[in-house]
């Protein structure tokens, strides 16, 4: 009697851990397709590169000056280019995402130049090349 109990517990219990594999293994399979489309996300999302701009502050407001010059070079010379804004501070503090795919090496050459001869004149704005937009 004890040993049919024995083996009546012990199938029970093949049973059971048996079939929690198979719904583990579907778990898997699901998390696996779930960081794929992530990653390919991620990939996708790293192809476009922007020429980013950071109009900031350190306590007394943005360069003013720079942002009307520099927002004048876009409007008139740049009027196509597809620009993100995002204002984030109480003194101006403004940023650019500026992409830049639909330009040619040389039109995004001239652009960046520009940019630079521009952005470079003041200390209160950061400006980087094939960035990620943190829109």
């Amino acid at each position: 009697m004890k040993n049919s109990l024995s083996i009546i517990i012990l199938l029970g219990v093949l049973i059971v851990s048996c079939g929690n594999k198979k719904s583990t293994t579907q778990v898997s399979e699901s998390k696996k397709e779930e960081i794929e489309k992530k990653e390919t996300s991620i990939t996708n999302q790293k192809k476009l590169l922007y020429f980013t701009v950071s109009f900031f502050s350190p306590g007394d407001g943005i360069d003013y000056k720079i942002k009307t010059e520099y927002d004048t070079l876009l409007v008139q010379k740049y009027p196509a280019l597809k620009i993100k804004k995002q204002k984030w501070g109480r003194e101006g503090e403004v940023n650019y995402c500026i992409e830049t795919t639909g330009m040619s090496p040389e039109q995004k050459s001239e652009f960046i130049a520009q940019s630079k001869a521009i952005l470079s004149k003041s200390i209160k704005v950061r400006f980087k090349e094939n960035n990620l937009c943190e829109n």
